[in-house]
This record gives structure tokens, C-alpha cells and sequence, in this order.
């Protein structure tokens, strides 16, 4: 198979570049990016001769179209950031070609018809949260008769708290604020309601951690709209406790608005002076390591039982390949399914996020795919009746 991974030289790129060059199915990648130093430093570590580096612009639809069509791709990789999902799909759609994206943007939501028209396959929100607790939740739903609770809690942090924050940044810290300010969708008897975002705070304890504070946060991306029945659903991002209390006065003191302020005779967004503050501090450093932790839990009805499943996983920074966790997580399942959609196991046409993509029947493929890179699932079933 030949891919192209577009934006591979960004912070979730050079897992799924080195990912992808590991898999014997791929005989071509070709990564494109406009940053070209960064794109060979990724060559560099890559070590193979399966990985080509060609610049490209997603801006110029046109030219990236016709490229698409010449090089014969059988699918397409975005690891691109939010303001270019939607259009890079897009541009995918109309160049014939399937495609699996790391992010979700609502409008992507409007783009099924088209990609059913073209013969297409899409897949986005195709990571970690979103993106195998998409893939968790739907297995467990379809694992009982009646699926009435979903609660999600999954999130990446630093094997430690560090100051000033309790946290370090996995991503752009840009990406960290929106994660903290934008509404929080979720289901509230049986209805989509938006909650406010950081609340209803609980601690959890997780084996080999210990206590983390899990708040909501808007990262249900597309299962309000394709999970149905349940009554109850909302996913919990879990930070080193202290984060969010230090979070809150940011946002207290308007420090997190994207509204800019005179200050002198220049004008500043205040969320854009933290950043620029706040990223050097926050950085994970090279002898610094994270993990990732996720727990999906599904409660309802089977054969005439109250059951609840329970999937965990726990994911470390990988100390051999020098890969974070949040890396790993986000990036290796967007490797899995699109060579899952190269090898015709995925065959559906249309927009079909995780939850759709990865239907029961494929679910121990995914899993065996993902334990074969030592992130593993464990389940638990509870059951109790009425005498």
C-alpha cells in the first residue's frame, strides 16, 4: 500500500510516519509538510528507505489534488491542525481519496453525503480522545441489550506534577486552552445539553498512578450524535490535582480570552500572551515522560442483568523508541485504521467515525492491532439482578 501522510512533521506526525514504515504492508510513504527541516530530522529517525518526503502546501487545493490523483495513493493521512481538517477532507473527498484524520470539527458531521457520492471513506477524530474511547464506547454499547450510562475519562499528563501548573503540555498549548473554554457537549436524560466546561470535578483513582481530578471537557466530538439511546454521557479529561483549581483562576481573570486587549498602544489577546509565557515553562523536556490514561465505562441491561463493562488502559512513554505516550495514542490508531481501509477491512463509504468504522465484527482486529504495540485493553464485566 502507498500513503501519504500530510503534516508529518508536526508534534503527532513522526509516530505515525515511524509506525507506518514498521508495517510490512506499506511498501510507500510519502510524507508532506512545508516545514522542511523538521521533515528531515523525521527521515533521519525514521531509518527507511519505504519513507519519501515531498513538500506540500494543503492550502493550494488544486495542486494538491492533482498530486493526489498522479501518485496513486491508497489513502491519506491528516495530522494537520483544526483549521485544516475540514478542508483538507475536502480536498480528499473531490481527489477520489480515503482518508483518516486525526482531529474532529463539527462541520465534518455535514460531509457524509459527499463522501458517499464519491466513493470515499473517511474517517476523522481518529485518535486518542477522540478516537479509541470512540471505538470503546461503541463496542461496549453493542455488547448489551440496552446501553442506558457511557462515562469517559481519558486524558494524557506527566508521569509527575510539575510546577507552576501540575501539568506539562503534550500538544499545542493553544489546543490546551480551547480544551479548558469551548462548550462541553453531552447527554443529560436522554438529550444533548452542553455543560459547562471543568465541571463536575470528581477524583478518581487509578492503579499505578494514584488520585487524579477528572472534569469535563468537550471531547465527545462525534458520539452525541451517533450514539443512540443512551440517557446519560459525558467524557472527563484527568489532570495531577491542583491543575484545574489553577486553571479556573485563569479563566477567572480572564487570562484564557482570545479577545484582544489594549495594552499601551498595542492591542493583545491575553490567551495569546500566555502562551507565548507559559509554552517554554510547560514543554515536556527530553528526560521527561508522560501516560496516557483512559477508562471507558458502559452501563446498562443484558439478558435481563444491570452490567456495566469497564475498559482501561494505561499507557506509558515508550522508552525504546523515545515515543510519549500521548503519541503513541493518538497516532498509531490513525495508522491501524488506515491500513485497515487500504486492506478492503474496512469498506463502508461515507464520513464514519470511529464508533461506525470500527463495528464489533473489526473491534478484535483493532484491539490485536493496538496490543501488538503494547497498548492493551483490559475489561471488566460487573453484573447484578434483582432477586
Amino acid at each position: 500500500m502507498k500513503i501519504l501522510l500530510l503534516g508529518g512533521a508536526g508534534l503527532m506526525g513522526p509516530a505515525i510516519a515511524k509506525d507506518l514504515v514498521r508495517s510490512k504492508d506499506v511498501k510507500e510513504l510519502v510524507v508532506g509538510d512545508i516545514v522542511k527541516d523538521k521533515m528531515e530530522a523525521l527521515k533521519k529517525e525514521a531509518k527507511s528507505d519505504k519513507l519519501r518526503l515531498e513538500t506540500v502546501d494543503v492550502r493550494n487545493r488544486d495542486g494538491l489534488i492533482t498530486y493526489m490523483k498522479k501518485e496513486g495513493f491508497d489513502v491519506v493521512i491528516n495530522s494537520l491542525p483544526h483549521e485544516f481538517s475540514v478542508p483538507s477532507i475536502e480536498t480528499c473527498i473531490e481527489a477520489g481519496k480515503d482518508v483518516v484524520d486525526l482531529a474532529f470539527e463539527p462541520p465534518q458531521l455535514e460531509l457524509d453525503d459527499k463522501a458517499r457520492k464519491a466513493g470515499v471513506c473517511v474517517v476523522p477524530a481518529c485518535g486518542m480522545d477522540p478516537g479509541i474511547t470512540n471505538v470503546l464506547t461503541g463496542y461496549g454499547v453493542s455488547q448489551l441489550d440496552r446501553a442506558d450510562e457511557v462515562h469517559i475519562i481519558a486524558g494524557g499528563i506527566p508521569q509527575q506534577p510539575f510546577p507552576p501548573l501540575q501539568h506539562k503540555i503534550l500538544f499545542r498549548l493553544e489546543s490546551l486552552w480551547m480544551e479548558y473554554i469551548e462548550p462541553s457537549l453531552a447527554i443529560r436524560n436522554g438529550k444533548r445539553v452542553e455543560l459547562k466546561t471543568l465541571s463536575e470535578a470528581e477524583t478518581v483513582d487509578f492503579p499505578g498512578i494514584g488520585p487524579l481530578e477528572c472534569a469535563v471537557t468537550p471531547t465527545l466530538a462525534s458520539m452525541p450524535y451517533t450514539i443512540k439511546g443512551v440517557k446519560e454521557m459525558e467524557c472527563k479529561c484527568p489532570r495531577w490535582p491542583g491543575h484545574y483549581d489553577k486553571i479556573k483562576t485563569f479563566i477567572e481573570c480572564n487570562l484564557l480570552s482570545g479577545e484582544p486587549i489594549a495594552v499601551g498602544d498595542q492591542k493583545v489577546a491575553p490567551r495569546k500572551l500566555l502562551s507565548s509565557l507559559l509554552s517554554p515553562i510547560m514543554e515536556l523536556g527530553r528526560d521527561e515522560k508522560d501516560v496516557t490514561v483512559i477508562r471507558v465505562t458502559v452501563i446498562g441491561e443484558k439478558d435481563g442483568m444491570k452490567t456495566q463493562l469497564t475498559y482501561d488502559v494505561i499507557d506509558w512513554y515508550d522508552e525504546k523508541q523515545k515515543v510519549t505516550s500521548v503519541a503513541r495514542t493518538t497516532g498509531y490508531p490513525a495508522s491501524i485504521v488506515a491500513q485497515m481501509i487500504a486492506r478492503k477491512e474496512i469498506t463502508e463509504k461515507g464520513v464514519l467515525f470511529p464508533e461506525l468504522a470500527i463495528t464489533p465484527e473489526l473491534f478484535p482486529l483493532f484491539a490485536q492491532e493496538l496490543a501488538k504495540r503494547d497498548i492493551c485493553i483490559e475489561e471488566t464485566i460487573e453484573t447484578s439482578r434483582t432477586m
